[in-house]
């Protein structure tokens, strides 16, 4: 076989093999942006009702104490019973405002998945050049064993690609969201 034919032979087989890889690379980051997308909506999500409960304990907290503190003025009490449960009520209003501040992973995380969804999109865009690269990508090459060895690339790239979607879930389960006997959510 001539040095022409052979590299004749090579291209396609290179055009092939990269519309392979850009196809499954490609499908895959949709995914992966996929999954950020439904990652974002149920933090967000979370995020909202956890702030709701934290409100609305403050709040029974608050009331909690107002009645405490008419039951104990109704009833003259004195001493340091009284002061105990006062420090009791200031520290739970602390530790419920300390809870809430701390949701502040939230715009954190946010930034992070952001940051992922742009590293995505770069992934994106240098697969893309994959599909479509200079035809000076393979001139140089002298070698006709290439096409065999990108024939067995490429079909390691389906199988792998393959294997890649039958090991993923579709659907996300909660799974350890128990502490003790509360259940998030």
């Amino acid at each position: 076989m001539s040095q022409q034919s052979s590299r004749e032979s090579v291209v396609p087989e290179l055009r092939r093999l990269l519309d392979v890889v850009f196809e499954n690379g490609t499908r895959h980051l949709f995914e992966v942006e996929s999954d950020l997308d439904m990652t974002t909506l149920l933090l967000n999500d979370a995020i909202e009702k956890l702030g709701q409960r934290f409100n609305a304990l403050n709040q029974a907290v608050r009331d909690q104490q107002d009645k405490i503190d008419v039951l104990l003025s109704q009833h003259d009490i004195k001493g340091s019973a009284v002061e105990d449960i006062r420090q009791l009520s200031a520290l739970v209003n602390t530790e419920v405002n300390a809870a809430v501040s701390s949701m502040q992973f939230h715009d954190l995380t946010s930034q992070l998945i952001g940051w992922t969804v742009s590293r995505v999109n770069g992934l994106r865009e240098l697969l893309s050049i994959l599909a479509n690269p200079d035809d000076g990508i393979v001139s140089n090459q002298e070698h006709p064993e290439i096409t065999g060895l990108l024939q067995e690339i490429s079909d390691s790239l389906k199988a792998r690609s393959l294997a890649l979607d039958a090991g993923l879930r579709r659907s996300v389960d909660r799974q350890h969201l128990n502490c003790g006997d509360i259940e998030l959510f």
